[in-house]
């Protein structure tokens, strides 16, 4: 399944087809939705660069809401975006960067874990 962003009179969301439906879903002109094969689901994040919340949901392949996904608890971050890994369980990472440097970096990789519904762990520099 390959997901493509639209434009639409509420601004840029994501649409595929499902059980010959099409599903579209709204997000922020900066957000993204990315499809965890591993786990039939769909990823949406609104992006809001520089801000210390997380707005990210998973949603079915219906179109409906799943779950929300949760930060990180172990340090506050703030949520760049979504992007693609094969070095974690669902195949997607979020990029967030620390408000003080890390280990002399400021942003990082964090995976998006879909068995807990949860930004999980640290998976390395984000460049």
């Amino acid at each position: 399944m390959m997901l493509v962003n639209i434009i639409n009179k509420d601004g840029i969301g994501a649409s595929w087809k499902f059980e010959g439906k099409e599903i579209n879903i709204p997000f922020s002109e900066n957000g993204r939705a990315i499809f965890s094969e591993k786990y039939n689901l769909v990823v949406a994040m609104n992006y809001r660069r520089k801000v210390f919340s997380l707005d990210m949901h998973v949603y079915n392949l219906d179109g409906s809401i799943l779950k929300k996904i949760a930060p990180y608890t172990v340090d506050r971050l703030s949520y760049g975006y979504i992007t693609k890994s094969d070095r974690v369980k669902s195949g997607i990472v979020v990029i967030a960067d620390y408000s003080d440097r890390k280990d002399d970096f400021y942003d990082w990789q964090f995976e998006v874990d879909l068995d807990n519904f949860i930004i999980s762990r640290v998976v390395d520099r984000a460049y």
